[in-house]
């Protein structure tokens, strides 16, 4: 079965993220065998903590619906995780947005079923959140990586891979420095990245692009791997920045349980040119757990 996700998962995954805080594991989309059979079958949510040496499951079921679930709909989450061929967790949990049908909460109860609904909030009180208020922009900063390292001439495609496992020669000496990876990593943060001029020519490079190919002339020297040393005449590689802004933009939501008791929520977003930034505060700028996601947008 493939994996499914969709916006309201998302956050409902997040949210857990800062309800949850550290220590507590937490998967969207989590594929789990079925006793007995082998299949697997697919979680929303699956939180995994750790209580007195105990591990504990909950898996939480998030459902966009536009309407309130039903009994059935409730019946049919029973039938995934009670009895014969269920999958195994410790608690259930169900996250709505538009909540439940009587008999629905009823069967839920019986079934040991957790109901909760979320739901945009329609008391959007701005002045709670001064530090992040409408209209703001945020900075995402990544600092310089690499990236798509390569060597040349390229080595016979049997051998193990050689920028971790091969060690570079000095050809004149039998020195071994380093692995090809740790070597392009050393020479970019001791050398590249502490020379002026160089930072100049990079900082007009990144504002341009964002990312710099470089190369260094590595003719005296060779790489060792597997027992054999082979000719080293280049590397390549890509040195990559990010410097972006974008306007982030916070919708309030709350969270209700079958008690009535409401907790809000606010959820800020920000798209940058290929990825989405978000941050989840549970109370606001009170909030002692924060969750953030950084993920990358598919290209269309």
């Amino acid at each position: 079965m493939p994996q499914r996700t969709n916006s309201f998962q998302k956050l409902v995954a997040l949210i857990h993220r800062a309800l949850n805080g550290s220590g507590v594991r937490v998967q969207e989309s989590a594929m789990i065998p079925i006793p007995g059979l082998g299949d697997l079958r697919e979680i929303d949510v699956l939180v995994e903590t750790t209580a007195s040496s105990y591990k504990i499951k909950i898996a939480v079921e998030a459902k966009d619906h536009k309407r309130k679930l039903s009994v059935t709909d409730i019946e049919a989450i029973v039938s995934k995780y009670r009895g014969a061929g269920g999958l195994i967790v410790d608690k259930v949990v169900v996250v709505c947005q538009s909540g439940y049908s009587k008999l629905a909460m009823k069967k839920a109860a019986l079934s040991g079923i957790e109901l909760l609904t979320l739901s945009e909030s329609t008391n959007k009180d701005w002045t709670a959140l001064a530090a992040f208020a409408p209209g703001q922009k945020l900075v995402l900063s990544l600092l310089p990586h690499i990236r798509d390292i390569s060597i040349s001439p390229a080595l016979p495609s049997d051998l193990p891979c050689a920028l971790c496992q091969g060690l570079i020669v000095k050809v004149e000496t039998g020195k071994e420095i380093d692995s090809p990876k740790d070597y392009v990593q050393k020479v970019v943060a001791n050398h590249l990245l502490r020379s002026p001029q160089l930072r100049r020519q990079f900082d007009f490079a990144r504002k341009q692009k964002t990312e710099v190919p470089l190369s260094f002339d590595m003719e005296t020297f060779a790489i060792r791997l597997a027992g054999h040393d082979f000719p080293l005449n280049r590397i390549s590689f890509i040195l990559f920045w990010a410097d972006k802004t974008a306007p982030l933009e916070f919708h309030s939501y709350d969270l209700e349980d079958s008690s009535k008791a409401k907790r809000t929520m606010q959820h800020g977003v920000a798209h940058f040119p290929g990825h989405t930034y978000e941050i989840l505060l549970p109370q606001g700028l009170a909030s002692t757990n924060v969750a953030l996601r950084l993920t990358k947008q598919k290209r269309s």
